[in-house]
């Protein structure tokens, strides 16, 4: 099973910018501007691609290493990578919760339990959210994975579109244009997402932050407000341009001259956005081929 494309929580948590509780087990944050400036931009997006992103994105990783991606899930993806990260990678978004001490595992519900489920469990004592855990007391599951994914890509503007090749041939296409695309970018110096972003809203009069108290805010609700504004901003030109008659209103959508919010309008412009700056551009993601230490578990 892989992670829904759209997302079908709750979006007003989101917006409104405090923890988010998934269950007793887990919960996740919000890491203001401020907070993602002292943790460095360009960490967290790593951080936060790596997560995010599926055996999909990075397809000549797993040829390299002999695995076919399409027969990775998305959970599996997520065990392979994850153990990767310390405590101090994910800590704007997941607090004390250490993965590198979390070991994935076969575990049965039942002595007859003829289909048991990959898990991460602790080997080791962790405390998560002030409560101490003793070794194998701590189970993070795919139900868990899957009730999570979809807030924190909604909260960085991930999207996951949740492709699969066809075929073998078009697998194939798909490993050569990832191969391509990263030697290509390999090199490419990495441009600060919200520099220009808070620059432009500080200094536009439907904003009402300055350049301390933008800080404050998270990434959710500046990515929002950018948005709003910009589309605002041309709805208002586009309405003015046809009541003068210099523009020809007849090939227009009707949603582009409403400067009220609206997913719609502006999914597509976010989603190229984001994910050209999530990307960590040629970079060789960390995967561990885990099938057979997992099956002796």
């Amino acid at each position: 099973m892989d992670s829904n494309t759209e997302f079908t929580g709750d979006k007003l948590k989101i917006l409104r910018g405090r923890p988010i509780r998934i269950s007793d087990l887990l919960t996740i944050y919000q890491p203001t501007l401020g907070q993602i400036e002292e943790f460095g931009e360009k960490r967290f997006f790593e951080v936060a691609w790596l997560m995010c992103s599926c055996a999909w994105d990075i397809p000549a990783t797993y040829a390299d290493l002999g695995i076919d991606f399409m027969t990775v899930s998305d959970w599996m993806y997520f065990i392979q990578t994850v153990h990767s990260l310390t405590a101090d990678d994910t800590k704007l978004i997941f607090g004390d919760l250490d993965f590198s001490k979390l070991t994935p595992m076969n575990y049965k519900q039942s002595e007859d339990d003829t289909a048991p489920q990959i898990v991460l469990i602790n080997t080791e004592p962790i405390s998560v959210q002030g409560i101490e855990y003793q070794p194998a007391q701590y189970f993070f599951t795919e139900q868990l994975y899957h009730e999570m994914i979809p807030y924190i890509r909604e909260m960085i503007g991930f999207v996951h579109k949740g492709r699969k090749a066809a075929n073998k041939a078009t697998a194939k296409i798909l490993i050569m244009e990832d191969r391509k695309n990263r030697e290509r970018h390999k090199n490419d110096k990495y441009e600060s997402y919200f520099h220009n972003g808070i620059i432009s809203l500080v200094n536009t009069e439907e904003f009402s932050y300055t350049y301390e108290t933008v800080f404050d805010i998270t990434m959710y609700q500046f990515t929002k407000s950018l948005l709003q504004i910009q589309g605002k901003k041309q709805a208002c030109a586009m309405l003015q341009g046809s009541m003068s008659g210099f523009v020809d209103t007849s090939k227009i959508p009707s949603i582009n001259f409403q400067w009220v919010y609206s997913e719609d309008k502006y999914n597509r412009r976010q989603g190229k956005t984001l994910k050209d700056s999530l990307a960590p551009n040629g970079q060789k993601l960390k995967i561990k081929s885990q099938s057979n230490d997992i099956a002796k578990k």
